[in-house]
């Protein structure tokens, strides 16, 4: 048992000075290992290594667990690495279509490589691009906010969420990015892995789903290198300029309660509804036109086979038209 555990460490000792090695440079290695004359077509054999390599060696013959002191090369992690931190043809057009022209072409690789792309955890750190991406989801969310919150200044605080989701969600994001051309250059493998996303359950490892997260980093990696402004540039150009209807995230379950609410922070006179017109209020097919007004001012009218029906409607009506007006 003693004899194991010695080898164990030995092992372990072995492979620290094996990775050492590796990230030496070419004269501290000669300087290890001096070689005083290279024949001609020299190529690297056993008696070019460093007496410690060949004892790793020797040792990772006996031993199924190297695997567990081999420290992860993110250039062995991430495949297709060669043109990184140069810009490629494909690289450029889709720079030049999202208007990035100039851009650290490192830091747009980072953006476009989803984690997926490599089983590693520690090579995941290594790359970063979580860190974009959540940079990016926080811009992004804090941009449309803002941005909802002054167009919209009755908006309720649901509402608001709602609109939010309705810009910034997995499936407006993918949307965004597909037009983008994001699936063209993004890196990612795939899994089974799901989620329960708006529109239903949604593939974690599906390609929809990493177009959103490739977006989001993106978004971070803008703000890293060219500034809010220019991050706030992007995201209104392309995110903040689809049209999402707003109407359709109020709440209007109790219609006249939150216009009376909304007229009263407004400092203006609560709702009153008059009857402006009526038809056949004794057969079986009655109509009635009412109108809700504050003051003098009509806020909006609406038909219905019963005043109260008409009255509902007619409030309704009122928070539409006045929860579309956007701030001028």
């Amino acid at each position: 048992m003693k004899k194991s555990s010695r080898h164990f460490q030995r092992l372990c000792a072995l492979e620290c000075q094996s990775i050492r090695y590796r990230h030496l440079s070419v004269p501290q290695r000669m300087s290890i290992h001096p070689i005083h004359s290279t024949p001609p077509h020299f190529s690297p054999t056993r008696n070019s290594l460093p007496n410690f390599a060949l004892d790793v060696q020797k040792s990772r013959k006996f031993s199924n667990s190297s695997s567990l002191f081999t420290t992860p090369s993110l250039d062995d992690t991430l495949e297709n690495t060669t043109h990184l931190g140069k810009w490629t043809p494909a690289l450029e057009a889709f720079a030049a279509r999202i208007d990035v022209v100039g851009m650290n072409p490192t830091t747009l690789y980072q953006a476009l490589t989803h984690k997926s792309f490599t089983g590693n955890p520690k090579a995941r750190l290594a790359w970063g691009g979580d860190r974009l991406r959540l940079l990016g989801d926080s811009v992004l969310r804090q941009t449309v906010l803002a941005e909802i919150f002054l167009k919209y200044p009755d908006l309720p605080a649901e509402s608001l969420e709602s609109v939010l989701e309705a810009y910034t969600g997995p499936t407006a994001l993918a949307s965004v990015g597909r037009t983008l051309g994001i699936p063209n250059v993004m890196r990612w493998k795939g899994s089974d892995r799901s989620i329960v996303g708006d529109g239903g359950r949604e593939s974690r490892g599906g390609e929809s789903f990493v177009v959103g997260r490739v977006l989001q980093a993106l978004i971070g990696a803008i703000f890293s290198e060219k500034g809010e402004v220019a991050a706030q540039t992007f995201i209104k150009g392309h995110i903040l300029s689809r049209t999402v209807d707003v109407s359709s995230h109020l709440d209007l379950s109790e219609p006249k309660r939150t216009l009376a609410a909304v007229l009263k922070s407004k400092g203006r006179e609560p709702p009153v509804s008059r009857l402006l017109k009526e038809s056949g209020r004794a057969t079986h097919s009655p109509v009635f036109l009412v109108g809700v007004y504050s003051g003098v001012d009509k806020l909006g009218e609406a038909y219905g086979t019963s005043i109260k029906m008409a009255e509902t409607k007619a409030a309704k009506q009122a928070l539409l038209h006045h929860f579309g007006n956007e701030a001028r």
